[in-house]
């Protein structure tokens, strides 16, 4: 059972099993995901592999794009989630 079901964990497992990478890459990430959930290292080596994907392995220069679009997006989310862990919020 997975341990850390934050939302964007959840999106995150979403977004690496729709997108092209190989079946050893998405079972990797899927297994660190459902055990401790998004972590620095697991989003940058995801971001990483899919900019260097090649535009063949999509639909099409717009399908990589939208990719790139809802990962940065979603990486804007969950950092913006642990930094507010920081603070607190007593008043």
């Amino acid at each position: 059972m997975s341990t850390h079901k934050t939302p964007q964990s959840q999106q995150m497992l979403k977004l690496v099993e729709s997108a092209p990478f190989s079946q050893e890459e998405k079972t990797k990430w899927s297994k660190v995901l459902h055990e401790k959930g998004i972590t620095p290292e697991v989003a940058e080596e995801v971001h990483k592999t899919l900019t260097e994907l090649p535009v063949e392995k999509f639909g099409g220069d717009w399908e990589k794009a939208r990719f790139n679009m809802e990962l940065a997006a979603l990486l804007k989310q969950w950092r913006m989630s642990e930094a507010s862990k920081n603070f607190k919020h007593n008043r």
